[in-house]
């Protein structure tokens, strides 16, 4: 067929031989490849707790690849040399310790999950990207006035060292929203008491921000209480906190986490587009007694606007 082909053109110049010869050649290549082989992988995890299994467990049920040994980081089987043994194609960390120890690993690419704030780690490590735990400040805010549109003024304490940038943002998105943000800086747990009482009368909801300043057991346990006692709903980032009594949390899923991060595999061709991606998927918790305790009310259309896909669970 070739010895066809070459004789079909004899009349044209050297170089379109050339050229034609070049194509056939390359159509038989693209022919006869074999179709490759699932991409192997190897997991590292932070620890065998449930929120990162289940985020394991999504990335497992999209990501098309073989992974070949899960293994935790406080398990007696860790090895960073027996996984470079292994020649896997990725690495995948979970959570933020998994990350860190991934870095190892520099001339294949790293995946991460389940990590808060991935930019502070990954920085100059272009063979590492991922999905990001936190939620962007503009998604929180539209989440938050499309659940309860009568709240204008959101009250929120931080420390700057922790969440000026993410405030920043914040307080743009809340203004594009018609919402102001009563904002108070706090350098030490101990003054988030007297900070609280100090905009008692000067906000229609609280909005809890994973600050480790702020979210103290002491101080999770005082802003319950002063939640109930000034009938002032609480909005927060954690499950736990709505099931203490804030009427409503914004968090990611660890499932969707990993559901997109296999996503990001499949459809990325091997090339890394960027290193940071957004949560795409946020789950929104209500707490129903509270609720209906304080009179609120809860805009039931919110499903269907803000993230793309908004799960909804009722604590009654």
């Amino acid at each position: 067929m070739r010895a066809g082909i070459v004789k079909y053109f004899a009349g044209y110049s050297a170089m379109g031989h050339f050229l034609i010869l070049v194509a056939v050649y390359l159509m038989l290549f693209i022919i006869y490849v074999p179709t490759a082989s699932a991409l192997d992988v190897a997991v590292i995890e932070s620890s065998a707790i449930k929120p990162y299994e289940d985020a394991i467990k999504g990335f497992e049920s999209s990501c098309n690849c073989n992974i070949k040994r899960v293994i935790p980081l406080d398990s007696n089987g860790f090895s960073i040399e027996e996984i470079k043994r292994s020649r896997p194609g990725m690495v995948v960390a979970v959570g933020q310790e998994a990350l860190t120890t991934a870095l190892a690993f520099r001339d294949i690419p790293v995946l991460y999950m389940m990590v808060l704030n991935p930019s502070a780690i990954i920085q100059g490590h272009d063979n590492v990207f991922g999905v990001s735990m936190e939620i962007p400040a503009a998604r929180q805010i539209a989440s938050f006035v499309d659940v309860f549109p009568w709240v204008k003024r959101l009250g929120v304490i931080y420390n700057p060292a922790n969440k000026d940038v993410f405030m920043k943002d914040a307080a743009q998105s809340a203004k594009r929203r018609g919402v102001v943000l009563v904002e108070k800086k706090v350098q030490s747990p101990k003054e988030v008491p007297s900070v609280l009482q100090s905009i008692r009368d000067k906000i229609d909801a609280l909005w809890i921000l994973p600050d480790v300043t702020v979210v103290t057991p002491e101080n999770t346990e005082f802003i319950m209480l002063y939640s109930i006692e000034s009938n002032i709903p609480v909005i927060t980032f954690t499950d736990r906190h709505v099931a203490l009594g804030a009427v409503m949390s914004l968090n990611i899923d660890p499932y969707e986490i990993g559901r997109q991060a296999g996503d990001i595999i499949t459809s990325g061709s091997g090339h890394i587009k960027k290193q940071i991606y957004e949560a795409s998927i946020a789950r929104v918790s209500i707490n129903q007694i509270t609720a209906l305790k304080m009179a609120i009310a809860v805009n039931e259309r919110f499903k269907n606007s803000g993230f793309a896909k908004i799960a909804m669970d009722v604590y009654e």
